[in-house]
């Protein structure tokens, strides 16, 4: 995935998932097997998709603001970005930065840090 592929790819995923909530996209950009590692605990499809599922519940006003997209060229892409919105009616920012292997054209691996640290709902 060259520069701009990589670009195009990050963004529209993280406006239709995680800005617009638009949950019927997410097997668009997320492969059954991804794998997130958060460094305090790594997740899996179906814990991304909780994810997701409770901040559609609970964040409204998500914003979006990339610093940085950088790809290899090939299957990996570097992102920078601050995300803030409202969660339960309180104000909600922080900084995200993430390294992503796609296959398949879609997220396989994922290692992410964010500050603060963000709140991940357990599968039960």
């Amino acid at each position: 995935m060259n520069q701009t592929e990589a670009e195009v790819f990050v963004k529209k995923m993280f406006h239709d998932i995680w800005e617009g909530h638009n949950l019927d996209q997410f097997n668009q950009y997320y492969h059954p097997e991804v794998e997130a590692d958060l460094v305090e605990k790594s997740i899996d499809f179906s814990e991304i998709q909780l994810h997701a599922e409770t901040m559609k519940k609970s964040w409204i006003n998500t914003k979006v603001v990339f610093k940085d997209i950088i790809s290899d060229g090939d299957n990996r892409i570097a992102v920078r970005l601050n995300m803030s919105g409202m969660r339960e009616k309180e104000p909600v920012a922080f900084e995200m930065m993430g390294i992503y292997e796609l296959k398949t054209n879609q997220l396989y691996k994922i290692f992410s840090l964010s500050n603060p640290p963000m709140a991940y709902p357990k599968v039960e």
